[in-house]
């Protein structure tokens, strides 16, 4: 596709050069798509195939639903103050644009409560979506060196200038978690990012063990 535009005789004044710029992007954006999907793909198969795997552990119906019901609350109350913000600052701008000529305005402002409605569905109806995941299914945690496999959802720290930061125990209201903190580079430097992984009564022990093995490595 790149070069298809000299093979056609198409002028690169004529579209020529669009066309090789768009088919450039497109092949390197499917070589990352690639690498990625074969990088989840590979510690996909070694955690589940038992590979570096510090604990397997599955979780009373009672324990996962409250773990499950917290961490809904959570982030929900996590992405509601920046929704509030961005919300308040599109509305600001659509109103000023009436304001400042209310004929165009007017659209401007339509366009801006259909982009809060979009941010909305995709903010809450997402993790309402991940909820309602979590409570059909018996919650399992797989543990490895690299990754955590938590509910069929991979969570991994060895990618792209990431790293594991830390992993704490920390004892909830009505269970223990294993907090592991990781950090990855992002267009403004980096970003912290945090997950819970509730332990099963009993295993407190092994997870402080983990917890303690994951510091030192």
């Amino acid at each position: 596709m790149i070069f298809m535009p000299g093979f056609l005789g198409v002028d690169g004044m004529s579209g020529g050069y669009a066309i090789s710029f768009v088919s450039f992007f497109g092949v390197i954006v499917g070589a990352i798509v690639v690498l990625v999907y074969n990088g989840l793909s590979s510690r996909f198969d070694a955690i589940v195939g038992g590979m570096e795997v510090l604990a397997r552990w599955t979780y009373p119906s009672e324990l996962w639903k409250k773990y499950s019901d917290a961490e809904y609350e959570e982030s929900v109350a996590e992405v509601k103050p920046l929704f509030i913000l961005t919300s308040a600052m599109c509305l600001i701008a659509g109103v000023g644009a009436v304001l400042w000529d209310p004929e165009p305005g007017i659209y401007v402002l339509g366009i801006m409560v259909f982009t809060i409605i979009l941010m909305g569905l995709a903010a809450f109806l997402t993790r309402r979506h991940l909820h309602h995941d979590n409570l059909r299914s018996l919650g399992e945690a797989i543990i490895s060196k690299k990754a955590v496999l938590l509910n069929n959802r991979l969570f991994y720290w060895d990618y792209f200038g990431s790293k594991l930061e830390k992993v704490e125990l920390r004892k909830d209201k009505d269970y223990s978690v294993l907090i592991f903190t990781t950090w990855a580079p992002t267009m403004q430097f980096g970003q912290s990012y945090s997950l819970r992984v509730p332990v099963p009564p009993g295993e407190e022990a092994r997870a402080s063990e983990i917890a303690s093995t994951m510091k030192t490595d």
